[in-house]
């Protein structure tokens, strides 16, 4: 996906409003995310970019850092609800948005349910997410100090996504990132300032007034109870509980919740864009890549990585496959065949020993959704997390990929049961052990 542009508007107080605008479609929606922002980091990442990708094929996705956060100006203060909501106004006016679907995940859902509440005109629809995941008496001043001190750092990042994603907190790239946004977002001393905020919020008195077309998603997770009953407080809301446990709306199975907002909504599917096949799904990741990095220097690793994208789609293409897209230290790419995609891995582990680099590699064969030039689905997560438990200079491969190649020289070991984040049952992986060239 080509980034957004960033732009910005200016507040009647006179305070930039960082924003950007992804996709053309015939629906306008604005995005209040929760404790994300940062426009330009927090689409650094695949989970971010498939998200955008689905959203931006029916709509215009309209994101914005909220004041004193992000791109935005530091104003002197953290904005309160009142605040958030006249900011995103003055953006929407800025994107030329009359009537837009406002979205909210977490304190974001907090400040969606008040702009539909007080702009029902500008309205078209709400959709909410998790509504009342940060309004928790579990949290106390223990908990602020904590957050306060270690944020912006992995163990915070991945403390984070244990409580809405647990499937990811294994993602050592991911939760580079997530880490990353954080400290895009807000410094530390404004982040527990930020969750107190959220901690003394209670939207409960303003449910009555929400009188716009209500849309209230959540997945299995121990408490999506309470978010059923905000539905039946709003007039007329509708409740979904889509497939999965992860709070977090980037994570799980991002495709059905684009598709209950796409049927709330009213908008068909573009036609031809998504189509179903079987492919063999490899991905690779850069062993120790955070440490060469800092070893290296910015400049010296950008080339390395320019070099390593290189030689990943000239190996790929040559072995009849497609790289889908770069993970910033690695590759996903797809092939028709798997004894393809276990040669293409092999070949280009010995192709970038000469960069000083090592990689590790996970194969896996299944049914996967082509959108655009975008896959999704078990198989991909499935090749992700095999990925994810290679040792360096490693190919593991599932053992339906590895049932479907007899006969090709290719030669395998086990390599053990396992469990993969996120994906049923338990797994037989194998080692790809032997050169047949």
């Amino acid at each position: 996906m080509e980034p957004p542009t960033t732009r910005y508007t200016r507040t009647p107080d006179g305070v930039s409003l960082a924003y950007h605008i992804a996709g053309d479609g015939p629906v306008d929606m604005l995005w209040f995310h929760a404790f994300m922002g940062g426009l330009e980091v927090m689409l650094e990442h695949a989970v971010m970019q498939d998200l955008t990708e689905r959203l931006a094929s029916f709509a215009r996705v309209i994101r914005h850092d909220m004041r004193a956060t992000g791109l935005s100006g530091r104003a002197t203060t953290l904005p309160d609800l009142e605040t958030q909501i006249q900011d995103a106004a003055v953006v929407l006016d800025a994107a030329g948005s009359r009537n837009t679907v406002i979205v909210g995940a977490g304190p974001g859902a907090h400040a969606a349910l008040l702009f539909g509440a007080t702009f029902p005109a500008r309205t078209r629809a709400l959709v909410l997410w998790d509504v009342y995941a940060w309004v928790s008496q579990a949290f106390g001043e223990r908990d602020l100090q904590t957050v306060a001190q270690t944020w912006g750092t992995e163990a915070a990042a991945a403390a984070a996504m244990a409580e809405v994603a647990p499937s990811l907190v294994g993602d050592r790239a991911f939760i580079r990132w997530y880490a990353k946004v954080q400290r895009h977002f807000l410094p530390p001393d404004l982040a527990g300032e930020l969750l107190e905020q959220a901690m003394e919020t209670d939207i409960r008195p303003i449910l009555g007034a929400v009188h716009v077309p209500t849309l209230v998603l959540a997945r299995s997770w121990s408490g999506h109870e309470l978010d059923e009953g905000v539905a039946k407080e709003i007039d007329g809301a509708e409740f979904r509980l889509l497939p999965g446990s992860e709070r977090a709306s980037f994570a799980d199975d991002q495709a059905s919740m684009v598709d209950a907002m796409r049927d709330f909504l009213g908008v068909a599917p573009a036609g031809g864009t998504r189509q179903t096949v079987l492919r063999a799904v490899l991905f690779t990741d850069i062993v120790g890549s955070t440490q060469q990095l800092a070893r290296l220097g910015d400049a010296a690793w950008r080339d390395v990585i320019v070099e390593h994208d290189a030689r990943a789609a000239d190996i790929v293409s040559s072995h009849g496959g497609r790289v889908v897209k770069s993970t910033g230290d690695g590759i996903l790419a797809v092939f028709e065949g798997p004894a393809q995609a276990v040669r293409s891995a092999r070949e280009f582990g010995r192709a970038v020993s000469s960069l000083g680099i090592e990689i590790r590699a996970g194969a896996h064969i299944g049914e996967i959704e082509t959108i655009g030039d975008d896959v999704t689905g078990v198989a991909v997560n499935a090749a992700a997390r095999i990925a994810a438990l290679a040792g360096p200079s490693e190919v593991l491969v599932s053992a339906t990929l590895r049932d479907l190649i007899a006969g090709s020289g290719l030669r395998f070991e086990p390599a053990g049961e396992h469990d993969l984040k996120g994906v049923p049952g338990r797994w037989p992986l194998f080692r790809s052990v032997a050169d047949p060239e």
